[in-house]
């Protein structure tokens, strides 16, 4: 049976590393973004899944690469309930 080079789950430290935020930065936006919400553990040790990841993309993509504002986006989401898809260019 061949190995799955997949994992289905990634800590917040390999997750920061993959997207070259902090730790806390990510943390901070599991606050703002109430659809962002890792699995956790008993230890409270974030478990992030590849759709999670691919949200933290797009905020990372709107936020630092478009230019918008963290508070303009969140308070649109939590205004329409909008899940974060991706982003077309």
């Amino acid at each position: 049976m061949a190995e799955n080079p997949r994992k289905l789950y990634y800590s917040i430290k390999e997750v920061a590393q993959q997207i070259n935020v902090t730790e806390s930065l990510l943390r901070y936006w599991e606050t703002e973004f109430p659809h962002l919400r890792p699995k956790t553990t008993g230890n409270r040790v974030r478990q992030y899944t590849e759709k999670d990841i691919e949200q933290i993309k797009v905020i990372y993509n709107l936020v630092k690469v478009r230019g918008l504002r963290l508070l303009q986006l969140a308070r649109c989401c939590r205004r329409t309930e909008v899940v974060l898809t991706r982003v077309r260019r």
